[in-house]
């Protein structure tokens, strides 16, 4: 796994004027609660990490906001990236910060299915102060209310209403490597949901780019954390520091895992008697011992078996089979093994010397392509 490469940032805000310097603010005054108290989760299907656990992100954070805040636009956000490396933390983070400004906020998971989403709608709807939001809710929530009523409805929500309606796990809607709808009924929906997201705005979570890119939904990629990112987050995972690792131990577990969150918060967990820092990262890596033949909740007795098991388990859960297997069926796999071997960021050139030296003569035109190709896939990462 690579790390990301990008300008660091201070922990600590910090302001230069051109003039005279002077206190920011004052301690001595008294102290004024909050008048509109910071929203740290709320009852979703998308995972609400609490203060602290999300480490890095802002960069992305900021791109997503800008956009849903844009009121120029219509449509919304699709976060993309490989399994395992944030998605879905990053919306729930968006989900919190626009609830704080006022948003109503409902989510639904996995296949499209116009029955749950409006159940998610009224629910959010409910939430707000206003009479025309709750009249909608009512509208959804009526048993005898027809498919086509119910779609009319979210989609005055979604223009009248402040809602940001989150579609998580979106690639279930595709076939494998995200090339079309499994349901063509599934993306004229969503294209009618961006189309009419005026007022409220639509954020999706997905391995692949849309087929089609529709209209008004700005892709926005989530990779590998950085360096400092990454060691940032390996300091909050109490197996890992119990190690008490060396700097040369921790640089060579870093060339070997990188920047994948999901990867380093399973070690944490393998190494702690199976028990990971959060309650959903110990019930995924249950269901990847599971998947594997092991015993759940299953621990390792050293770091050096539990990174042997972990890369294993990782990218059994990260990357799918299958598309690995569509990979090898479209003339990919070569520069994928050989990608995926490397712990450095690896420019074109560099691949294309490395096949030659394994005897696969290759034009770096049809690296590059064959790259692109491997990342809408979601099975490498081409850090900006």
């Amino acid at each position: 796994m690579l790390f990301r490469s990008h300008l660091p940032e201070a922990a600590t805000a910090a302001l230069y004027v051109a003039g005279r310097e002077k206190a920011l603010a004052d301690f001595a005054a008294d102290e004024a609660p909050l008048r509109d108290p910071p929203v740290h989760g709320m009852v979703a299907s998308v995972p609400q990490l609490p203060i602290g656990a999300l480490v890095g992100r802002r960069q992305e954070l900021r791109r997503c906001l800008r956009r849903l805040r844009d009121r120029q636009q219509a449509g919304g956000v699709v976060l993309t990236g490989i399994g395992g490396v944030g998605k879905s933390s990053v919306a729930g983070r968006l989900m919190q910060r626009l609830k704080e400004e006022g948003w109503l906020v409902a989510s639904h998971g996995g296949l499209m299915d116009l029955g749950s989403i409006s159940r998610a709608v009224a629910n959010g709807l409910r939430k707000g102060t206003g009479p025309s939001g709750h009249r909608l809710a009512e509208q959804l929530r009526k048993p005898d209310c027809e498919d086509q009523e119910r779609l009319e409805l979210i989609e005055t929500a979604l223009a009248e209403e402040p809602l940001l309606l989150v579609l998580d796990d979106f690639e279930q809607n595709l076939d494998i490597g995200g090339g079309e709808f499994l349901d063509p009924d599934a993306g004229e929906l969503l294209r009618r949901l961006s189309r009419n997201a005026i007022r409220g705005r639509l954020l999706l979570t997905c391995r692949h780019p849309l087929p089609g890119s529709p209209a008004g939904l700005a892709v926005v990629p989530v990779g590998p954390l950085s360096e400092a990112e990454t060691r940032k987050l390996m300091r909050r995972l109490p197996g890992l520091m119990a190690q008490k690792l060396s700097p040369a131990e921790r640089a060579a577990l870093l060339r070997r895992i990188g920047g994948h969150p999901r990867i380093l918060e399973f070690l944490d967990g393998l190494l702690s008697q199976g028990v990971g820092r959060l309650p959903a990262v110990t019930e995924r890596l249950d269901q990847a011992l599971a998947q594997a033949g092991q015993k759940r909740g299953a621990g390792v007795s050293d770091l050096e078996e539990g990174v042997r098991q972990v890369v294993t388990l990782g990218m059994r859960d990260v990357l799918l089979e299958e598309l690995v297997a569509l990979a090898r069926e479209r003339g990919l796999e070569e520069v994928l093994l050989q990608a995926a071997v490397s712990g450095l960021e690896t420019p074109v050139a560099g691949l294309v010397w490395m096949l030659e030296r394994a005897g696969n003569g290759v034009e770096e035109a049809a690296v590059e392509e064959a790259l692109e190709r491997l990342a809408a896939l979601s099975l490498v990462v081409r850090p900006p």
